[in-house]
Formats: C-alpha cells, structure tokens, sequence
C-alpha cells in the first residue's frame, strides 16, 4: 500500500484512509468486534429465553413473540431517544447516566431486595463520584 502525504488542513477522512493499518487499528478492531458479537449474543439470547418462557409460563407463541417485539421496539427508542439526548448533552455524560440508571433499576427490580436496592444506590453514587474525579462533572444521578 502506497500512502501520499495529504495536508493537515484536509478532512479527518482522507488523513485516515492515508494512515498504514498498525497495532492501534488491530486494538480498535478487536474491541469493536468484542462490542459486537457481545451485543448479537444479547439479541441471540432472547430467542433461547423466549422459547423456555412459553413453555414455562404456558403462553402462546404469539403472545412471546409480542414480548421479544415489545423488547426490541425499547431498544429501538431507547437507541434514538439516547442518541438526540447524547448530541446536546455529551455522549459521555449520557453514557455514564445510562450506567447509573441501569445499576440502579436492576437493583430495584425485585423491591423484597432492599440490600440490592441499598448496594446498587451505593455503588451507583460511588460511580458518580469517579466520574466526575475523571473529569465528568455534569453527570447527575
């Protein structure tokens, strides 16, 4: 692969497509690919939980794939309400958020769990408390 020397003031595109594959670009692709196949296992997995719960529960199954669709339409706002909150406040910021506000709903899911509830409060403060040690100081619980 031949590279040309493209101008600083060029847009961060063609800097990019100049720049020789290396370890940096092996670590990001690694990573990215981790994220991804964490993420599709996630979505593999509702299937598999699905078909034990229509037998468990005994319900129909259209009534389990209404709960697989009602799953993925949250993710679909989720996703996009996420995205429009993350352009004007900081995707960092929201990122964290959703962090704590995840922490926080699984521990409150089963209310007789009050030690949960009490861990996950803790650890989402004590999570408030280094993000914003790191340099996120607009984040709030």
């Amino acid at each position: 692969m031949t590279t040309t020397s493209v101008p600083a003031s060029s847009p961060i595109s063609k800097r990019l497509d100049n720049v020789p594959f290396n370890r940096k670009h092996s670590k990001v692709l690694i990573g990215s690919g981790i994220g991804w196949a964490l993420d599709a296992m996630d979505v593999g997995l509702i299937s598999f939980i699905i078909a034990a719960l229509t037998a468990h529960w005994g319900i129909s199954p259209g009534e389990g794939g209404w709960i697989a669709s009602v799953g993925f339409i949250g993710m679909a706002v989720g996703a996009s309400l996420g995205g429009l909150v993350a352009d004007r406040l900081g995707r960092r910021h929201v990122f964290a958020l959703t962090l704590v506000v995840y922490g926080v709903a699984t521990g409150a899911y089963d209310p007789r769990r009050v030690m949960a509830l009490t861990f996950t409060t803790r650890a989402a403060g004590e999570m408030l408390g280094r993000l914003r040690a790191l340099g996120a100081d607009g984040v709030s619980a």
